[in-house]
């Protein structure tokens, strides 16, 4: 490798002479420090900033420039920290004023890195390095290492572009230490509580990348990237041996800007090329192997050992997936570019399964999204109706008229009618490629469709009220060239039917009534539903059109922020039967007539008479 232009890499501006306004010694830049705002981040910000960036572009002694950076580095994490916090959970495109607040961040851990990267250059201008130097030099591309590295992070939490070069840099930072044999060293401000040297900060970014975490949310990647600082350890960085073209390896080029990727080599059997590195990564898939088996032991840690949470277990299976090699499809993906209506979240989703969101009389058209319709189709899915008798139906089991005071049809009736004032929107959007599994989403920067990962999908190809509205969720979210948003979506179901349900006690009494959707599959029907209160093993109320019926769920087979998605039964004769009873428990002793006159419409209060206390019995027991 050309170790000139890998110095070259390394970006920094040019310095001219001049002075800074305050010294640069420890008791000056500690009163400096003390003297900031810090309840007023906005004044904090442009102190900090304006002092970092002038430096930069200022010749100081590299004693006096090393204080500087690390008295602020504090300060730059403060405010790198509150501009993260700014910038996290908003939907995508992200408003100009977030896109702002994103752009100002990377721009401050830029200059960060900068400061480190001048110190760099001095050194590794030195054909030899004496008294300590090489200490130096290990301490500042580590540094260098962990602002970059910083940068990536925040692209991934935001979902926004890595700026142009960012890779190039990253590579070109390790690869210098790797020519002066220094990653193995650890520096003490940047190693993570000691635990990683210059090499496993440089694994941790490979693995990230690999990760594919725009298809994570923003909680998992912050995980992920604490993990990593663990894992990163069970990795090792080779140069590619002979005779190892033919093969799938974790490819990285340390004179490209690439990010890291899973590549065959060609031609690499008699000359090795010198500027590539494959990672192997064998030891720790067998880490990953160890906790998944944990987690599915009949006793899992809730947490580890230090407290923190664990990653799910899909995302372990998913991570292994993604660290094994490429995925290959499954299905056929097709380009094209087909206008489809997006409407996001499980109310929406409801609204126009059952409506569509054309005229009611408008005939169907013949769109290009017929291809994608037929294609779809192709995936075998159980049908979505119920063989009869399968769901025991409350109908049925009603002891009279008085008991169905009781039951919850008046509140999914009132549910069912406050969803109909409030008609939800749907957003016109195109199709990059698609498939049975999946399709890949455009959305302009005008339209006013908002994203998040996670986000439940309903997705109309057909622009008629005949419905084919597809069940799908946010995969990834990725903001190209400020202007659009692409969205990866997985389809759950081609089809689904929205049924109202309630969580509902052993006595069948029935809290909140949600939207929900009945989806099919190839395993079977189930059940999607808002994230809260359900849970596994809770008996739920359904109202699937005019048929009503008790279910107990069960596996939780997906779970997001926004949604989860059950497996479930049918409660058994005996159950309902329970359920029934404790329904008419408080009208099981009236005599006819006082049946009669309550269904007249007299008050339960005045058949009963107030004061022979049955009434207030009767109030107890309802």
């Amino acid at each position: 490798m050309d170790h000139a232009k890998l110095i070259e890499t390394l970006r920094v501006p040019e310095q001219s002479r001049g002075s800074l306004p305050l010294e640069l010694n420890a008791k000056a830049l500690q009163a400096w420090g003390e003297g900031l705002p810090l309840a007023n981040l906005q004044e904090t910000t442009r102190q900090v900033y304006s002092l970092l960036r002038d430096a930069n572009r200022l010749q100081i002694p590299d004693k006096g420039r090393l204080l500087l950076l690390d008295a602020l580095r504090p300060q730059v994490d403060y405010i790198s920290g509150a501009l993260t916090r700014g910038a996290q959970g908003h939907a995508h495109p992200l408003p100009a004023k977030v896109t702002r607040l994103v752009q100002f961040n990377q721009e401050l851990l830029t200059e960060a890195a900068i400061g480190y990267k001048i110190i760099a250059h001095r050194i590794l201008g030195k054909r030899f390095l004496f008294g300590g130097r090489e200490r130096q030099l290990a301490d500042a591309l580590q540094a260098v290492l962990h602002y970059l590295g910083r940068i990536v992070l925040e692209s991934y939490r935001t979902y926004v572009p890595f700026p142009e070069g960012l890779w190039g840099e990253i590579h070109a930072s390790y690869a210098l230490a790797e020519t002066r044999r220094l990653v193995k060293l650890k520096s003490e401000g940047f190693s993570e509580q000691g635990r990683m040297t210059l090499g496993d900060s440089y694994n941790r970014l490979l693995l990230l990348a690999l990760a594919s975490p725009y298809h994570f949310e923003r909680g998992t990647i912050d995980l992920l990237h604490q993990r990593l600082s663990e894992w990163s350890s069970a990795c090792e960085l080779k140069p590619l041996a002979v005779g190892d073209d033919g093969a799938m390896h974790i490819v990285i080029r340390l004179d490209s800007s690439a990010p890291p990727s899973f590549q065959v080599l060609e031609g690499a059997a008699e000359a090795v090329p010198t500027e590539v590195r494959v990672l192997d990564a064998v030891a720790l898939l067998a880490v990953l192997d160890d906790e998944i088996e944990r987690q599915q032991s009949d006793h899992p840690p809730a947490k580890r050992a230090d407290g923190m949470p664990q990653l799910p277990t899909p995302v372990l299976r998913m991570l292994h997936e993604s660290w094994s090699g490429p995925t290959t499809r499954g299905e056929a993906r097709y380009q094209g570019e087909v206008p489809v209506q997006v409407a996001i979240g499980l109310n929406a989703a409801c609204h126009f399964l059952t409506h569509g969101h054309g005229a009611p009389d408008e005939p169907a058209k013949a769109t290009a999204a017929d291809e994608v319709e037929e294609l779809s189709l192709a995936v075998t899915e159980r049908a979505l109706e119920m063989a009869p008798g399968e769901l025991v139906s409350t109908s049925e089991r009603k002891r009279d008229r008085v008991a169905e005071m009781l039951l919850p049809q008046a509140a999914a009736a009132a549910w069912t009618e406050m969803r109909r004032q409030e008609a939800p929107s749907s957003f016109t959007c195109h199709t990059i490629d698609f498939s049975a599994s999946g399709c890949q989403l455009v959305c302009a920067k005008a339209s006013e469709l908002t994203l998040s990962v996670g986000d439940l999908l309903c997705i109309g190809f057909d622009d008629s009220a005949s419905g084919r509205w597809k069940i799908g969720t946010a995969r990834w979210i990725r903001q190209r060239n400020g202007e659009e948003t692409q969205v990866g979506v997985r389809i759950l179901a081609n089809e689904g039917r929205a049924v109202l349900a309630g969580v509902c006690d052993e006595t069948g009494y029935v809290g909140d009534i949600s939207d929900c959707i009945l989806l099919p599959g190839r395993d079977g029907v189930t059940l999607l539903t808002p994230r809260m209160p359900f849970a596994i093993d809770k008996m739920v109320f359904l109202q699937d059109g005019d048929e009503e019926c008790f279910i107990r769920l069960g596996a939780n087979v997906e779970n997001s922020s926004r949604f989860a998605r059950f497996e479930f039964r049918a409660c058994s004769e005996k159950e309902v039967a329970r359920i029934q009873a404790e329904r008419n428990r408080p009208v099981a002793h009236l005599s006819k007539a006082q049946l009669e006159a309550m269904e007249r419409g007299e008050s339960v209060e005045k058949v009963l008479g107030s004061g022979s206390g049955v009434w207030d019995g009767m109030r107890h027991d309802w």
